[in-house]
């Protein structure tokens, strides 16, 4: 039983008041419980009760409600009193069954006043503080008969629960699977980001190192150039000298053509010159041959005639032997008309104005 809204004046008469609390059932000590559960006081004016302090206070009073008594229902009384000194009193009693279960008074306004049912197995009277249903057929269960189940531990009555024990396993099992799937993911992308990590690294390493091979190798192409550059000037600076030393060299072959050519024309004119003389000279020599060889002719033509006339007078013979014997002679000193003459036999020598004995009588 609850008592609410108990109104007083502070100089009124308690024992009048704790009389109608005691004629309620009201089990309260305005001594001890009023004063114990005074959450505020207020004084105030009242136009009826004009010179007298009127103070006001609430106290809730809980007493168990036996709901096997027939004659007592649930339910908020409200009752009235005016005291002998004037005061007002107002009693609210809240009549409340008082949860066998787990002791629950429901008091709060948006809670039944009674309580909710029994539950299915046991037969127990819960209240909305110890009740539980079935998740999946609704049914009413007390703390004592409820079964949890599931990934949230959800309340089952015992035929439900074996209805969904192999679907909560599975759930439960595909839980487990996801969960290892996303631990096995999450491995799998540590390992990614870690290789990916590693990766870039090695990836840095490889830019740091083309880098400065490409620095290195800049840097050998700049050498290499300069060398090229300088050997190039030296080739050039080379090429001009050669240049330079190749056209003295022509300038000086032309000027020692020209001087050969000059020797040569001067050579040519005197071997003109002298050629000229010779063949004069031979002109001369010729004609000079000429000369004597038409003498020798004329010599020729008179021995001829002379022969011509020797042969018509004596025989061929006879004078060859003649002749013979005169070059024989023994006596040189009187001459021989026919010394010098060739007789055939190789006895006689040609002198410049002889002839031989064959040329004559040819």
């Amino acid at each position: 039983m609850t008592v609410e809204g108990v109104t007083v004046s502070r100089n009124s008469d308690r024992e009048q008041v704790q009389e109608i609390l005691d004629e309620l059932g009201a089990d309260v000590d305005l001594e001890e419980d009023i004063r114990s559960g005074v959450e505020g006081l207020d004084e105030f004016d009242d136009s009826e009760l004009a010179g007298v302090d009127v103070s006001s206070t609430e106290v809730s009073i809980v007493k168990e409600y036996d709901p096997e008594v027939s004659s007592e229902s649930p339910g908020d009384y409200t009752r009235e009193f005016l005291l002998d000194s004037g005061s007002r009193v107002t009693v609210t009693i809240k009549k409340r069954p008082e949860c066998p279960n787990c002791g629950y008074i429901p008091l709060q306004d948006d809670e039944p006043v009674s309580l909710t049912g029994e539950c299915t197995e046991c037969g127990t009277r819960v209240c909305p503080s110890c009740r539980n249903n079935c998740a999946a057929c609704g049914t009413i269960l007390c703390s004592g008969c409820t079964m949890g189940h599931g990934s949230v531990n959800e309340t089952y009555c015992p035929i439900c629960r074996q209805d969904v024990q192999d679907e909560v396993e599975h759930e439960r099992e595909l839980d487990k699977r996801e969960q290892r799937r996303l631990e096995r993911q999450d491995r799998v992308e540590q390992e990614l980001n870690i290789r990916s990590q590693s990766h870039s690294e090695e990836m840095d390493r490889v830019d740091r190192a083309l880098e400065e091979r490409e620095n290195r190798r800049s840097h050998e192409l700049s050498k290499e150039n300069k060398e090229l550059e300088r050997r190039r000037q030296e080739h050039s600076e080379r090429m001009d000298k050669l240049e330079h030393q190749l056209d003295e060299w022509k300038r000086k072959r032309e000027d020692e053509r020209k001087s050969l050519d000059a020797e040569h024309d001067r050579a040519m004119e005197m071997f003109e010159a002298q050629l000229k003389e010779w063949r004069t000279k031979k002109e001369m020599e010729r004609q000079l041959d000429q000369d004597s060889h038409q003498e020798d002719m004329d010599k020729l033509d008179k021995m001829v005639k002379l022969a011509e006339m020797i042969n018509s007078a004596e025989d061929t013979e006879g004078i060859r032997d003649r002749l013979t014997a005169a070059d024989r002679d023994p006596f040189p000193e009187m001459g021989n008309q026919f010394s010098g003459m060739d007789l055939g036999d190789g006895s006689n020598t040609d002198d410049e104005e002889g002839y031989s004995y064959d040329e004559v009588f040819e």
